[in-house]
């Protein structure tokens, strides 16, 4: 959207006429993060990562088990990690930024022509995936090829992550979720070639079960844990007889 320095939190507040202590904004992956922490297959794992595969690629990082935002806030964006100086511009402005390399545009300008339906953005993207699914469950090779090629590039950025933070699990999430039979292999393969010490190549990498679900979940997580965390904020509810009116109309 290029936006910059936008007030979302006071703009839905005004809408919607809740307080603005009411809004909370996050950033998909922290979202998707927290809910794969707390809901997801690697639920309880103190020490994860998850990296969510969309046009943008970005990580959520579980240390300890809380999550990393970093001085700014900024902690997880390393769909920006320079992959290739000389490679495609990025939407960032910067060249071969490892999105520019598995984002869903490279996955769609890899396996698609021209016109081919993958690549309709009037289509749902669980169905475009299903096309995908079913292309190379049938062995197509064009689409074979393709996901061989983004599961090594997604596995070089991994290593990166693995490398610089050390987690115990590495969850793909967005449509690498969708694909884990055609892309996790090829990242593993990755990551185990460019661990800087044996232990690392040891770090599981799968495929999230949330799916395209987790930054929702997460965001759904993430109301309620302030109301678990003061139940103060929710209105009590007014005695039944007050809310039914028992008398028959005359």
């Amino acid at each position: 959207l290029r936006w910059r320095e936008v007030p979302l939190a006071d703009g839905l507040a005004g809408r919607l006429g809740f307080p603005l202590d009411r809004i909370a904004v996050d950033n998909d992956a922290n979202l998707s993060a927290t809910a794969e922490y707390e809901a997801g297959g690697m639920r309880g794992t103190a020490d994860l990562v998850y990296v969510t595969g969309d046009f943008g690629i970005g990580a959520g990082v579980i240390a300890g088990g809380r999550l990393v935002r970093g001085s700014i806030g900024y902690a997880g964006e390393v769909g920006h990690m320079s992959m290739d100086p000389m490679g495609p511009q990025c939407s960032c402005g910067r060249r071969g930024c490892w999105e520019t390399q598995v984002g869903l545009a490279a996955l769609f300008h890899a396996l698609a022509a021209p016109g081919d339906p993958v690549s309709d953005p009037n289509r749902a993207i669980e169905e475009r995936m299903a096309i995908i699914r079913s292309r190379a469950e049938h062995g197509d090779q064009r689409t074979l090829g393709a996901l061989h090629q983004i599961g090594a590039a997604l596995g070089v950025g991994v290593s990166i992550v693995v490398n610089v933070l050390s987690p115990a699990v590495v969850v793909l999430g967005g449509y690498f979720a969708a694909l884990p039979d055609w892309l996790v292999e090829p990242a593993r393969i990755e990551v185990a070639a460019r661990a800087v010490v044996a232990e690392a190549a040891t770090v599981r990498v799968v495929g999230s079960e949330l799916g395209f679900t987790a930054a929702r979940t997460g965001g759904a997580l993430a109301a309620l844990s302030r109301i678990f965390e003061d139940p103060t904020q929710v209105p009590e509810r007014m005695h039944t007889a007050e809310l039914i009116n028992t008398e028959a109309p005359a």
